[in-house]
């Protein structure tokens, strides 16, 4: 695999599970399952990459949103959201390596997701992280149901006396969520290679989504550059480990998430609460119903 087509696959990588943990809400208890999301969604899209591309795609988000609706469970019950989405998260790795055992292993097929551009494999996760970000634009700041997903996602009670269907809400935004996250989950275990282990996960992958999306302050544009920085760096890091310049690998691996704690330690400060956003820019939240 060539840097470029490295560093496409982990930057689409970010760009999804980013846009998924956007909708999950700033403090949503599914941003704690997030790494378990996309490894789960991630290995079902591996499993089925020798057959039809949309079958694939369909596959790896559709495990990816039915796993992020299991943590509405313990919170119907008032059980602690918080605990269970990391509770969740980590059994994730456990129940990947049981179902790559019980299948006698995982392969797959890179040339599935190949798209040529100029003699560049860009992959197809390329136009699709594109298209996710435009749709998810559109969605969230201009139409109502948008409105909506983003008030939920930073004052559920607050959008309870507005009017606004917030458990209904809540489960479509676990959807998305979901999807994004499995579609970002096979994008990574594809950019980390075959001698990379399910124990392993998404190599912090996950971690890194939710900086891009924190930098960006959880708006779509801004998170694509977040998660552009983010995955270039490590896609860097990851080919200067590969050509073996006498840099420990420690400090390599380590590096991408210490630039995500820096840009974190820049940005800190700076946002308005998400409340105090949202209604500065909906002067009028009711209308939402």
């Amino acid at each position: 695999m060539t840097f470029a087509t490295s560093a496409f696959l982990t930057v689409s990588a970010l760009a999804l599970g980013g846009l998924g943990a956007l909708f999950a809400g700033q403090c949503g208890m599914l941003a704690f399952a997030l790494e378990g999301v996309m490894l789960l969604g991630g290995l079902a899209g591996t499993l089925f990459s020798h057959g039809p591309l949309w079958l694939c795609l369909l596959i790896a988000g559709g495990v990816g949103a039915a796993y992020a609706l299991l943590i509405f469970l313990p919170a119907r019950f008032k059980g602690d959201g918080v605990f269970s989405g990391a509770a969740l998260g980590g059994l994730a790795t456990a129940l990947a390596m049981l179902a790559a055992r019980w299948l006698g292993g995982v392969s797959y097929s890179r040339r599935a997701f190949q798209l040529l551009v100029n003699g560049e494999n860009v992959t197809v996760f390329l136009p699709l992280s594109l298209c996710a970000l435009l749709l998810a634009w559109l969605l969230l700041y201009h139409t109502r149901l948008g409105a909506g997903l983003r008030l939920c996602g930073q004052d559920l009670e607050y959008a309870r006396r507005q009017g606004v269907r917030a458990r209904g809400m809540q489960c479509l935004g676990a959807v998305i969520f979901g999807f994004l996250g499995g579609l970002g989950g096979l994008a990574a275990l594809i950019a980390l290679g075959a001698g990379w282990q399910l124990k392993w996960g998404v190599g912090g992958m996950g971690l890194l989504c939710l900086a891009a999306a924190k930098t960006g302050k959880w708006k779509p544009l801004p998170l694509a550059l977040a998660a552009a920085l983010l995955g270039l760096f490590r896609a860097g890091a990851e080919e200067l480990l590969r050509l073996g310049f006498g840099v420990p690998d420690g400090a390599l691996r380590l590096a991408p998430f210490l630039l995500a704690l820096l840009l974190l330690a820049l940005q800190r400060g700076r946002d308005r609460a998400p409340l105090e956003a949202f209604r500065a820019e909906n002067a009028h939240p009711a209308r939402m119903r």
